[in-house]
């Protein structure tokens, strides 16, 4: 399968969470028809999870089914293409932080982030680098992939449905109870799982 045509709706994607973080209040962003549409730019990030997953599932399915995948080696190579420019730009941050801010670095913080674990406290998950609580959940999928790729590539397709719908569901239910009686918890990765 092509994916080549999913380009041009990440590029939308990604533009929708750049006026959201830094233009929504800027003309032509800021008239009343448009502002609506670019103050939910957190849509977008929903969008880029989807997407991954989607991405991930036609990439590995056919490796799943002829017994060419491994879990390592997919771990391996998600680590590798990610981990690396994450930690160096969160070095750049802290540094930056230091220097150009005066901010003060909490070394908690920065073990959080470096272990990518960050979004797993609400308390934390916008810390040192905010934008990088969304890479804390990817990881979080990442990890959780290959656990879940093995057992549904076999079943069948009435059955993968049917599973997919009643998680869906399940989520939805839960989300609605988490408005209605408790804070709402918008980084957590469990909350994003079911994109």
């Amino acid at each position: 399968m092509n994916t080549a045509t999913l380009t041009f709706t990440r590029f939308i994607a990604a533009i929708m969470v750049v006026i959201f973080h830094c233009g929504k209040d800027v003309y032509p962003f800021n008239l009343s028809w448009f502002h609506y549409f670019f103050t939910h730019g957190e849509i977008s990030v929903s969008y880029f999870f989807f997407l991954s997953g989607f991405v991930m599932v036609i990439a590995y399915y056919d490796k799943i089914k002829e017994k060419k995948f491994t879990t390592w080696d997919y771990w391996k190579n998600r680590f590798s293409r990610i981990y690396p420019l994450y930690i160096l730009s969160l070095l750049l941050f802290v540094v930056l932080s230091i220097l150009l801010w005066d901010n003060t670095i909490i070394i908690k913080e920065i073990i959080l982030s470096a272990l990518l674990i960050q979004s797993w406290d609400e308390s934390t998950s916008m810390i040192l680098n905010f934008p990088s609580w969304s890479l804390s959940v990817e990881f979080f999928f990442y990890f959780t992939f290959p656990l879940f790729i093995h057992k549904i590539a076999y079943l069948g397709k009435n059955k993968l449905i049917a599973l997919a719908f009643l998680f869906w569901l399940a989520t939805q239910i839960y989300f609605l109870y988490l408005f209605i009686y408790s804070e709402p918890i918008f980084y957590f990765p469990l909350m994003h799982f079911n994109t």
